[in-house]
């Protein structure tokens, strides 16, 4: 069934008819092909199983017809082999047997099935494939070849072990696709198996591990359980099973953000969202709703910016690893408000009058200050310290020698926001 003899037929027809003929027949004359550990290890006189794994199969039909053909290498095979593997939903063969005398056996797979035409291709290119290969194409795998390895009786067997990678009980957030990695001791990775008590968890096998993966974690705790078995016919020591729990919900920032930023005025981001590792997800920061200024990762924080004066808004957007959209918070950018002056109290000091009040810019940086008397004339007051700080003390001096019991003063603080609007102060001095 070559394609010089498929293009023969369809010499007529137009380019893209004979490319897709040509795609097809490749397509459809693909045979399966199989993979096995090079070496498996049984014990003599013991039950054993050697696992044969099958790619290339199209469709359900194909997965449960195919066949295999197992064959000893061997000048004098070995008896106990039951050459009709058991197959899976998916094709995968096991090869079982008993053999009772230690020693190294050679054996060949082989892998057998037949392929339908589709249907839903146009009449033409199904009519050209048919005069070739009729309804169906009987396909051959290459051959794929292992080893049995028989030991004595008399070794120990590992027991079967699974070790959950912590925590037990993980926090995770709607939208982020979830994994778990467990760790498997024991017996050869080709010779367990393993089932899960949730469906939605896909299992994939890697070498001393497994992972379980959830690509669209649902609200609230799940409980799961995974169980494997060793397959060796030795009882507890062919089982084991792990156990986590996870609990999946809305996202939240921790701690929540700034409610307000100011133009001019350093603002700080460094909310994560909670139980989710940095590794999964960046923020995006935006001006005035679609402008994106940086991308920054979690582990960057506290990230630092100054909202420019034609900013109305900031936007801090959590993105997960599939560009999805986790979790976001839009502030808006004011104009800074001027510093304000806070009255912390007055004493005496001797024939002194002390009044203390505090004063620091939106920013929480110093203010400069300054001060006035503005009656009765030729009072002496000085201020500490003299002009640019957070806290701030004007002892107003020799107060027996004035001839009013009140001073009226006023005080001015200067900031990003521009001067303080604090009205004038009344302090009784004596």
């Amino acid at each position: 069934m070559a394609i010089v003899s498929l293009l023969d037929v369809i010499t007529e027809r137009d380019e893209a008819q004979e490319e897709m003929v040509s795609l097809l027949l490749k397509t459809i004359t693909s045979a399966p092909v199989l993979s096995a550990r090079d070496t498996v290890v049984w014990t003599a006189k013991e039950n054993g199983r050697a696992a044969i794994t099958v790619a290339g199969l199209s469709t359900p039909m194909e997965m449960s017809n195919i066949r295999y053909a197992i064959a000893s290498l061997d000048p004098r095979p070995p008896s106990g082999i039951d050459t009709k593997p058991k197959l899976d939903a998916t094709g995968n063969a096991m090869l079982e047997g008993k053999i009772n005398e230690k020693g190294i056996y050679n054996f060949r797979a082989t892998a057998s099935v037949e392929r339908e035409i589709p249907t839903d291709i146009p009449d033409a290119v199904r009519d050209a494939i048919h005069r070739l290969s009729g309804d169906k194409v009987s396909l051959k795998s290459e051959p794929v070849n292992f080893v049995v390895k028989v030991e004595g009786s008399n070794i120990s067997h590992p027991a079967l072990t699974l070790n959950i990678e912590p925590p037990s009980e993980d926090k995770w957030i709607l939208g982020v696709p979830y994994s778990k990695t467990i760790y498997v001791g024991g017996p050869a990775p080709d010779l367990v198996t393993f089932s899960c008590s949730d469906q939605r968890f896909r299992i994939t096998k890697d070498v001393g591990r497994i992972q379980l993966s959830w690509a669209e974690p649902m609200s609230g705790t799940t409980k799961v359980v995974v169980k494997a078995n060793a397959n060796r016919d030795l009882g507890s020591l062919d089982a084991a099973d792990a156990r986590f729990s996870i609990d999946v919900g809305p996202p939240r920032w921790q701690p929540d953000p700034r409610p307000t930023a100011y133009n001019r005025v350093n603002y700080k981001f460094e909310s994560t969202l909670g139980g989710l590792s940095p590794s999964e997800y960046t923020i995006q920061v935006i001006a005035n709703k679609t402008d994106v200024k940086a991308t920054v990762s979690p582990n960057q924080f506290p990230y630092e910016l100054k909202p420019d004066p034609s900013w109305k808004t900031l936007t801090f957007r959590a993105v997960g690893r599939t560009s999805n959209t986790l979790k976001e918070i839009e502030i808006p950018v004011k104009d800074p408000p001027p510093p304000q002056i806070k009255w912390q109290g007055e004493s005496h000091e001797g024939n002194d009058h002390l009044i203390t009040f505090s004063c620091e810019d939106v920013d929480g940086g110093d203010v400069n200050v300054n001060f006035n008397i503005v009656q009765p004339q030729g009072v002496k007051a000085v201020m500490s310290p003299p002009v640019r700080g957070k806290i701030f003390s004007i002892r107003i001096k020799d107060v027996t020698n004035i001839k009013q019991s009140q001073v009226e003063l006023t005080v001015t603080a200067l900031g990003i926001g521009g001067p303080s609007r604090t009205p004038a102060r009344t302090v009784v001095v004596r």
